[in-house]
Protein backbone atom coordinates (compact mmCIF):
# COMPACT_ATOMS: atom_id res chain seq x y z
CA UNK A 1 0.00 0.00 0.00
CA UNK A 2 1.59 3.14 -0.93
CA UNK A 3 1.03 5.80 2.15
CA UNK A 4 2.54 8.99 0.09
CA UNK A 5 0.72 10.12 -2.98
CA UNK A 6 3.72 11.82 -3.77
CA UNK A 7 5.91 8.42 -4.42
CA UNK A 8 5.53 7.34 -7.97
CA UNK A 9 4.23 3.98 -9.09
CA UNK A 10 7.92 3.44 -10.48
CA UNK A 11 9.68 3.92 -7.40
CA UNK A 12 6.67 2.09 -5.39
CA UNK A 13 7.76 -1.18 -7.79
CA UNK A 14 11.61 -1.29 -7.25
CA UNK A 15 11.28 -0.81 -3.66
CA UNK A 16 8.69 -3.41 -3.97
CA UNK A 17 11.42 -5.52 -5.75
CA UNK A 18 14.74 -4.63 -3.65
CA UNK A 19 13.02 -5.94 -1.06
CA UNK A 20 11.70 -9.53 -2.90
CA UNK A 21 15.42 -9.60 -4.15
CA UNK A 22 16.92 -9.35 -0.43
CA UNK A 23 14.32 -11.79 0.42
CA UNK A 24 14.79 -14.11 -1.53
CA UNK A 25 18.86 -14.45 -1.83
CA UNK A 26 18.85 -14.20 2.30
CA UNK A 27 17.14 -17.42 2.08
CA UNK A 28 20.13 -18.45 -0.95
CA UNK A 29 16.99 -18.67 -3.41
CA UNK A 30 17.57 -16.98 -7.34
CA UNK A 31 15.21 -14.19 -7.98
CA UNK A 32 13.69 -14.20 -12.09
CA UNK A 33 13.53 -11.20 -13.78
CA UNK A 34 12.96 -10.61 -17.38
CA UNK A 35 15.64 -9.44 -20.15
CA UNK A 36 15.27 -9.20 -23.46
CA UNK A 37 12.04 -10.97 -23.40
CA UNK A 38 13.52 -13.83 -21.82
CA UNK A 39 13.39 -15.28 -17.95
CA UNK A 40 16.55 -15.43 -16.45
CA UNK A 41 17.38 -16.58 -12.99
CA UNK A 42 19.57 -14.63 -11.14
CA UNK A 43 21.68 -16.36 -8.07
CA UNK A 44 22.83 -14.45 -4.95
CA UNK A 45 26.47 -15.24 -6.36
CA UNK A 46 24.97 -13.18 -9.40
CA UNK A 47 25.49 -15.77 -11.68
CA UNK A 48 22.57 -16.06 -14.34
CA UNK A 49 21.20 -18.82 -15.82
CA UNK A 50 17.85 -19.24 -18.46
CA UNK A 51 14.69 -20.39 -16.48
CA UNK A 52 14.24 -23.55 -18.00
CA UNK A 53 12.19 -27.23 -16.28
CA UNK A 54 15.56 -28.22 -15.44
CA UNK A 55 16.51 -24.87 -13.57
CA UNK A 56 12.89 -25.70 -11.63
CA UNK A 57 13.37 -28.93 -11.01
CA UNK A 58 16.92 -27.69 -9.87
CA UNK A 59 15.35 -25.59 -7.28
CA UNK A 60 12.84 -28.20 -6.01
CA UNK A 61 15.81 -30.92 -5.27
CA UNK A 62 17.69 -28.34 -3.46
CA UNK A 63 14.70 -27.31 -1.13
CA UNK A 64 13.68 -30.62 -0.28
Amino acid sequence: MIRSKNISLNNAIEGVSASARRKAFRHKLPVAISENGKTILVYPDGSRKPFTKQALQALKHARA
